[in-house]
């Protein structure tokens, strides 16, 4: 039938257009929508509306006249068919019809009028005259033709298509998620119109450029994207496990999701590109590439690039595809899903011993069914299915009490239950805990009424009169099950689904999915308030895995290549401890350890999953480890078994200092303070849990030259020993070479205990403190002879009150002085000069031997330390001062600086110290040793001028003047020093005559001198 009226709508006139207008009131037009619709067997299978709101869904005038027609059906005039009322007509009135028609709408109907006219008119034989009657839209479709729900397909291509178009920016892709929802609204409706709708979204998707770009530069899918193909596919599994959907369509959509799974772009279930996610739970993440995991992973980025290991390729519809084979056919699980009484089917064994029907099959499959029933709109017999289902599991598990049952075992990556795409675990906890909601109604007067619906809208209640309205969620009791509620079934489902020895994924992306599922379901569970029921559920299984009843990660042996269950295990402790103290610290001791640590040759390369999220894990093992410490301080029995299982088990070295910190905090603030009025105490035992934590974060850390906070580290350590007391301080001195380097040891070691604060801290009585000193003097001088380039100058500095000590720290100086660096050495030389001056010039000596500066090195930073080693050797005498002189002469090479020397050494002594009387007397220049020093001055000016003419540009004509000035000013101390320098001049007017320009300035500026 075809439907046609006029909807009056008062809007403003600028937002329509083809309007007819019938009035105008003010400043608004009261108008009229032509509105046109078909309809067939109860569908609405075609509209039209004249209005300017073209959308997806159909807009309020369509809805008007459709609700119009279906409250007033008698005031619709029924007219017969437009072909029935022509057969009425003569020829004449066939005739005015026709030309009437033509001319009330001749610009859109008289082409087709006349094309028409022609092909009835032409002599040869057209389809038109060879086809018995004429079309009539007015008389309905056909039997076998199509009557689908009016789905304007254009709106949703061209929807889709803007999205693409506007890339990926923030809650772009909300759009393209509200159509998925309105497809999961029709799929319940068993509306064809979803899988219709779905397949338009999918087409356009897979033409979308980025995906070639993807693939092509070999980068993994944004994170946006990744999200809406996830979805899509999950929607594409539940269209194809629609139980009442014929097999021709389920046929046609195997053939179709083949096609696009063979397309060269079709995205992967998981990216392929292994890309590291930095992504780390913690903000203080500037040490993770020094991690417990991120050597391991290095190494096997290496082997799997020797071997050419390929990740396995899915594509995003091979879950659906599969789903396309799959039956409803089997007659338990009919009668499961439709409740039928299990005594029809007490010979089967699929009945447990207390008549509870189960349903074996693979559980990812067996949630897909869920999910596509709940989808479909059969709650019930989702929520039966799911009941069976976990009764199935649990009778599995009875009757495999062996840790070394192989099928279980055996199980791959496929049948982890956490990190699959289809999330088979939400998919079963949602719906049981649905079935446990319950809706708690307050009305205005307040009456307060209980329901079970699941939501306000299909309440029996007037909600008019609600003011109010709770979800709760309750213990409800599951029919056909062992007196067992929905919640309970739920609670212990999720417990046993965390708990499952799932396999690491090989995929960057498969990693993180698991992740991110594994987080949602224990913030669920965290949600859930822990009553006596859930209580006793949580202890029996709690202690059904310790037991190893069967396979989990509470096991004694977890297979190396399983996930870590930190996150679960903490959530297991923090519910546990209130309840069984006991049974909660054996879930820490045995969780806190890393599967990977279960190696059996103790060789890590032999890893054989790259564990992407190894930042997650080392967190979540670190929160774990933190919860047992913090809950040790009450139970101070497990303190010392706490404190094994950290060291044993973490090799995190950031996150092992965080907890040494941690525990330092719990020890200087112990729990009795919580109560107001009570003084503060320190609690002893945990302040030494702390100072062990910290001696492995200092052996872990000894040969990592590129931690950054070594030296914190270090320091923290020495700290906390001092609190602890001075037998922590021993245990310093006597482990130093596993705990800290040379230099850390003289440096932070043993300049902290022999500090005033320190030693005043101890409060040790006369002898053990001059016992502690000579300790720490012995081990400074012992630090100086394994590492005399770092450690002489403190040992010195330790070793400065006692004189037996002093000497031999002196000793080890001049016997290293070849490998002690050259600022160190004229460092430990100044030192002397505050003490022992004899001492000073000796080692300033030793240092000037490896003096070796380029005629280029006037700035460098050993000229100071030049400059004051001869001011030393001239302030003791004559003879020191020659004898430093010709070590000058040897490896000074600078012009500039062994001029400087030559005149500070000219002037009078900077000490009163004069050896021999001399007084204040000066030294000439004609006299040993300036004559040498200035002889050797003149040469490395030439040697210089030279050298710099060799490369100069004209940028540098200045500079090489300036320098020739100063030249000749050290030629004019000599006593024949202008013939010298005039020489000079004249050799450099020979040999440099092609700079011509250069050379008239240095005429210009030295003429004087080459006057004869």
């Amino acid at each position: 039938f075809n439907l046609t009226g006029s909807v009056v709508d008062n809007v403003n006139y600028s937002r329509s257009t083809n309007l007819e207008m019938i009035n105008v009131f003010g400043n608004q037009s009261v108008i009229t929508q032509r509105v046109s619709m078909s309809f067939d067997r109860c569908t609405i299978t075609s509209v039209t509306c004249s209005c300017s709101t073209m959308d997806m869904l159909w807009c309020a005038h369509v809805v008007a006249l459709a609700v119009y027609r279906i409250r007033f059906p008698d005031r619709i005039e029924l007219r017969l068919p437009i072909s029935e009322t022509l057969l009425d007509m003569n020829r004449e009135q066939l005739q005015k019809f026709a030309l009437h028609l033509i001319a009330e709408y001749h610009i859109d109907v008289l082409p087709t009028a006349q094309k028409l006219a022609d092909e009835l008119l032409a002599s040869e034989e057209t389809t038109i005259n060879t086809t018995n009657g004429a079309p009539d839209p007015t008389a309905g479709a056909a039997v076998g033709d199509d009557h689908d729900w009016f789905l304007d397909v254009n709106q949703v291509e061209s929807r889709v298509k803007n999205f693409l178009s506007r890339g990926i920016y923030y809650r772009s892709n909300q759009e393209l998620l509200s159509m998925f929802s309105k497809i999961e609204e029709l799929q319940k409706a068993a509306d064809s119109n979803g899988p219709r709708m779905l397949t338009i979204i999918t087409e356009q998707l897979l033409v979308d450029s980025r995906l070639k770009q993807w693939m092509t530069q070999h980068m993994p899918m944004a994170q946006k994207c990744r999200q809406i193909w996830d979805r899509l596919s999950k929607l594409w599994v539940s269209v194809t496990l629609n139980p009442i959907a014929p097999a021709e369509s389920i046929q046609k959509w195997k053939f179709m999701l083949t096609e696009w799974s063979l397309r060269d772009y079709c995205p992967k279930e998981f990216d392929e590109y292994r890309v590291l996610p930095h992504t780390a739970d913690d903000a203080d993440s500037e040490d993770d590439d020094n991690s417990f995991l991120y050597e391991r992973n290095r190494l096997n980025r290496i082997r799997d690039d020797r071997s050419g290991v390929t990740l396995p390729s899915r594509s995003i519809f091979d879950n659906a595809i599969e789903a396309c084979s799959l039956d409803w056919e089997d007659t338990i699980l009919q009668s499961i899903i439709t409740g039928e009484s299990t005594c029809l089917l007490d010979k089967c064994d699929q009945i447990t011993a207390c008549n509870v029907s189960v349903w074996r099959e693979n559980l990812c499959i067996a949630a897909s069914r869920v999910q596509s029933l709940k989808v479909h709109g059969n709650i019930d017999g989702a929520l039966r299915l799911a009941v069976a289902i976990i009764y199935g599991m649990k009778e599995r598990f009875k009757r495999h009490k062996s840790k070394h049952d192989d099928c279980s075992l055996d199980e791959k990556y496929n049948d982890n239950w956490i990190g699959h795409p289809l999330n088979p675990i939400d998919t079963i906890f949602d719906i049981l805990i649905e079935a446990s909601t319950v809706t708690t109604v307050t009305s205005v007067n307040e009456n307060v009424g209980v329901c079970c619906c699941q939501s306000l809208r299909d309440c029996p209640i007037n909600t008019y009169l609600c003011s109010h309205a709770s979800k709760d969620i309750k213990h409800i009791r599951a029919p056909n099950s062992d007196n067992e509620s929905y919640l309970a079934l739920a609670y212990e489902f999720a417990l046993t689904a965390l708990s499952q020895q799932r396999w690491m994924p090989r995929n960057s992306n498969a990693q993180e999915l698991l992740k991110k599922q594994e987080e949602a379901l224990i913030s669920r569970l965290k949600n859930i308030d822990l009553d006596s029921i859930l209580k006793n559920v949580l202890c029996n299984h709690v202690r059904i895995l310790l037991n190893d009843d069967f396979p989990s990660l509470l096991s004694a042996y977890v297979d190396r290549n399983c996930v870590a269950m930190h996150s679960f295990a903490h959530y297991l402790f923090n519910s546990l401890i209130d309840v069984d103290q006991e049974l909660a610290f054996q879930v820490g001791f045995r969780s806190v350890r890393l599967p990977l640590d279960m190696r059996r040759d103790g060789n890590w390369a032999d890893q054989e999953v790259e564990w992407y999220i190894a930042p997650h894990i080392e967190n979540s093992q670190y929160k774990l480890a933190g919860t047992m410490l913090q809950a040790s301080q009450s139970y101070p029995d497990k303190l010392l078994g706490v404190l094994q299982a950290i060291i044993n088990h973490m090799q995190s070295v950031k996150y092992l200092f965080k907890l040494a910190k941690d525990a330092m905090a719990l020890a200087v603030r112990p729990l009795s303070i919580r109560n107001v009025g009570l003084q503060s105490k320190r609690d002893d035992d945990m302040l030494n849990c702390s100072f062990k934590v910290g001696l492995q974060v200092c052996r872990l850390t000894l040969h990592q030259a590129s931690n950054t906070k070594r030296t914190d580290m270090v320091r923290w350590l020495v700290t906390c020993a001092v609190d602890v007391g001075i037998e922590a301080l021993r245990t310093l001195m006597e482990l130093w070479r596993s705990l800290f380097t040379p230099s850390e040891a003289t440096s932070v070691l043993v300049v902290t205990i022999l500090s005033s604060s320190t030693l005043n801290q101890l409060q040790l009585c006369r002898l053990r403190e001059m016992e502690l000193v000579s300790y720490a003097r012995r081990l400074a001088l012992e630090c100086a002879r394994e590492e005399p380039q770092s450690c002489c100058l403190n040992a010195l500095k330790i070793c400065r009150k006692d004189l037996n000590d002093f000497n031999e720290a002196y000793e080890i100086v001049v016997q290293n002085f070849n490998v002690i660096p050259l600022i160190e050495l004229f460092a430990i030389a100044r030192f002397f000069d505050s003490c022992e001056v004899y001492r000073a010039y000796r080692v300033a000596l030793l240092a000037m031997r490896r003096v070796n500066l380029a005629h280029n090195q006037e700035t460098h930073y050993i000229v100071s330390d030049v400059y004051w080693a001869c001011s030393l050797a001239h302030s003791i005498g004559k003879p020191e001062l020659t004898k430093m002189i010709q070590f000058v002469i040897k490896g000074v090479h600078c012009a500039p600086v062994l001029a400087d020397i030559l005149r500070r050494c000219a002037t009078p002594a900077p000490s009163v110290c004069i050896i021999g009387g001399n007084g204040q007397k000066l030294i000439s220049y004609k006299n040993e040793p300036l004559n040498l020093l200035l002889e050797a001055a003149i040469n490395c000016y030439i040697n210089t001028t030279h050298e710099r003419l060799a490369h100069i540009s004209p940028r540098q004509y200045s500079d090489f003047i300036s320098f020739l000035c100063k030249a000749r000013d050290t030629f004019l101390l000599a006593e024949n020093g202008e013939l010298q320098f005039q020489q000079h001049l004249i050799r450099l007017k020979s040999l440099y005559k092609g700079k011509k320009k250069l050379m008239a300035l240095v005429m210009s500026q030295f003429g004087e001198f080459l006057k004869f």
